[in-house]
């Protein structure tokens, strides 16, 4: 249950939930173990503008504060939850992990400062910064595994952002997160192009993550490239390529071809990728696959999945046409 209340300046929402875990595991006498977990937030926002000469000047402070109890968990399995990748706008969302074998405990509150500079005329977003951090006012006990250390630091070090329109069809973007000691944790660089056509693309960048154990992050260095390009009115060309630098191999790579006609597609992808990451064989975890899709526009047709992994993955593959 919650209640938005928003006005031009800004606006509150607190939230009541009631989330419940439950599993008959077979082998285990078909005993049904169940956690029930209330949770409650409140999110709230505010905006001050300034006017000058050359631009629309915004600063928006925010404040999201998260409660839920602590259920031990260690004797539940874990199947298919992770740990979110730590950012700025990670600061804001209601859970620390993906998946639904886990109910996080919080008592927490997230502080963040957004600053826009807008086009006088046309609103168009020219720079954005944002800066913020999470202060813990207890452990997290709740982990993945029942090895894992209890996460006892007292705030989540800074995370921030920044993007920039560098020319109507070019825009970059920077990210970076600092630990409480002050170390960089992580750092990403972006580069794309997104014509108004919106019907190519191209984007280019560098991530970089410190191993940090306690939030069970592992090194990365990392390059990726992506793109779309027509070849005719009918045609276009897309690839997706992800380099770990660190190991010396590809764990993403897509290749593929898209036919558009007046009132049906079809679109053929050629996938290479790394299953179990746990396995440190390369050569054991390598899978390849081709994809064939085909739908009727308006109705359903078969999917591979390929398009969900490019609108996941691919900056600005949703906005095209």
């Amino acid at each position: 249950m919650s209640y938005d209340y928003s006005r031009p300046w800004g606006g509150v929402k607190p939230s009541l939930g009631l989330r419940q875990l439950a599993y008959r595991l077979e082998g285990q006498n078909d005993s049904v173990t169940s956690i029930n977990a209330a949770t409650f937030n409140i999110d709230s926002h505010l905006i001050f503008e300034r006017e000058t000469e050359n631009y629309l000047q915004t600063f928006e402070p925010r404040m999201l504060y998260r409660f839920s109890p602590y259920y031990q968990q260690d004797n539940l399995p874990n199947f298919d939850t992770a740990s979110t990748t730590f950012s700025y706008a990670q600061l804001f969302r209601p859970r620390r992990f993906s998946g639904g074998d886990r109910l996080e405990d919080a008592n927490q509150l997230s502080l963040g400062f957004t600053s826009r500079w807008l086009h006088p005329t046309t609103s168009q977003e020219i720079i954005r910064a944002s800066l913020g951090e999470i202060f813990y006012f207890r452990d997290r006990k709740v982990q993945l595994n029942s090895t894992d250390p209890i996460v006892t630091a007292s705030t989540s070090g800074l995370a921030s952002e920044l993007s920039t329109q560098l020319t109507p069809d070019w825009s970059s973007s920077i990210d970076a997160l600092w630990t409480e000691s002050g170390d960089v944790s992580q750092f990403g660089l972006q580069a794309h192009y997104l014509p108004n056509t919106n019907t190519q693309l191209f984007n280019v960048g560098y991530s970089f993550r410190r191993e940090v154990l306690a939030l069970n992050q592992k090194a990365l260095r990392q390059t990726n490239v992506s793109f779309v390009k027509p070849l005719d009115e009918n045609w276009q060309m897309l690839g997706l390529w992800q380099y770990d630098l660190l190991n010396k191999e590809t764990p993403e790579l897509l290749l593929g071809l898209h036919y558009e006609a007046c009132c049906w597609q079809m679109a053929l992808y050629r996938r290479e990728f790394l299953s179990d990451f746990n396995n440190t064989n390369a050569n054991t975890r390598k899978r390849s696959a081709f994809f064939l899709e085909f739908s009727l526009k308006g109705l359903a047709g078969l999917s591979s999945g390929a398009r969900d992994l490019l609108i996941n993955r691919v900056f600005g593959y949703s906005q095209l046409k």
